[in-house]
């Protein structure tokens, strides 16, 4: 796959700024019968690396494309997100991984750094993540893993992680969530997540945000609870009716927090310009046929009756959608309550990840720590 896409372009992949460019990579890709995601124009479009703002394979990105695996039957997708998104993140994006192979090394760090969620796990109250990745040999004790920034993605808009992350005063006093550990209280939970579970053992001192379910998501008390993929989709949708705007140009417009910010007060200057009653009504005949108009109306009466007439997209989706409710946070010296119950929980910060198959390396620890 790889060589035919370098012999294809030439030895790189051109800039995908257009819809001609984004075309005729997906023209090659149906050529050569390769799976790929619908999404995958948008992400081309978006996504500028190295040189000369272009896709560039090189040497060294080649070596690290074959030692990643990748076989002709592998999505082009997950090609593109895990290989060459990859190699342009910057230090403060990337996560951070440190293999433990020595004894004396995990001993040290379990007994000090990592030493109350050790006497948890001792007394068989488990933090669990589970991931598609495997991170350690059969030789190895843990990996100890600090989350870089996380991105977008599958061509998704960035509105759920900035505002929760970045923006909503409310969630200010929770951790970050676009660079935590999400984990579960539940084995099971957590293991649908990926082919590898992990025992996770947050960092002495860390703070825990906990979800009142087992997924985020479906904590939120809202009418509104579909998936977070249609939700996102059906805001960035009033964004495009209001501000008469493409997809691209919302997405952009939510890369960062200040972005983000001035693309929320360019809606609320917009929509008070609309302020007759049927001006605004006229958002939901353009809503209707797309979406559920249900959130379309409910905004507009949020305006008319809840805030003074005036615009504020934003404190809307905090408190009818992104609201607080139900969500705690905790410490290492008081989740143990929790434990077994189906909750999602996250966390910044280091955490040692101990796969739940390594019996040898658990037991020898409990013996020797």
């Amino acid at each position: 796959m790889t060589k035919s896409i370098v012999d294809h372009f030439n030895g790189r992949i051109p800039n995908m700024a257009n819809e001609e460019d984004a075309s005729e990579m997906h023209q090659f890709l149906i050529k050569e019968k390769r799976l790929f995601s619908k999404s995958i124009a948008q992400f081309l479009k978006n996504k500028r690396l190295k040189e000369n703002d272009k896709f560039v394979l090189d040497d060294e990105l080649l070596k690290k494309i074959q030692e990643s695996g990748v076989m002709m039957s592998d999505s082009i997708f997950n090609f593109f997100d895990n290989v060459i998104v990859a190699d342009s993140l910057s230090d403060e994006t990337k996560s951070k991984f440190k293999v433990i192979s020595d004894k004396k090394e995990i001993t040290d760090l379990i007994r000090t750094d990592y030493s109350d969620a050790w006497a948890l796990f001792e007394n068989e109250n488990y933090i669990y993540r589970g991931t598609k990745r495997k991170y350690l040999n059969k030789e190895d004790f843990a990996v100890e893993v600090t989350p870089g920034i996380r991105i977008s993605k599958d061509g998704m808009p960035n509105l759920y992680t900035i505002l929760l992350s970045e923006i909503l005063d409310s969630w200010k006093k929770f951790p970050k969530r676009n660079r935590s550990h999400i984990c579960s209280l539940d084995g099971d939970n957590a293991s649908s997540y990926g082919d590898y579970l992990y025992y996770v053992l947050p960092k002495n001192g860390t703070k825990i945000g906990v979800c009142p379910y087992g997924d985020i998501w479906d904590s939120f008390n809202s009418t509104y609870n579909q998936s977070t993929e249609s939700l996102v989709l059906m805001i960035r949708k009033i964004f495009m009716i209001v501000l008469e705007q493409s997809y691209y140009v919302i997405d952009n417009a939510l890369k960062d927090a200040s972005s983000t910010i001035h693309l929320f007060e360019a809606f609320d200057k917009k929509f008070d310009e609309f302020n007759e009653e049927e001006q605004r009504r006229h958002f939901i005949e353009m809503f209707v046929d797309i979406y559920d108009h249900t959130l379309m109306l409910d905004y507009i009466n949020f305006v008319e009756n809840d805030n003074n007439n005036k615009s504020d997209f934003m404190k809307f989706l905090e408190r009818k959608i992104f609201n607080t409710k139900g969500f705690s946070i905790k410490s290492l010296y008081n989740i143990n309550s929790l434990i077994g119950d189906d909750r999602e929980v996250w966390f910044e910060g280091p955490a040692l990840y101990i796969p739940v198959n390594f019996y040898h390396q658990i037991n020898w620890m409990i013996d020797n720590v």
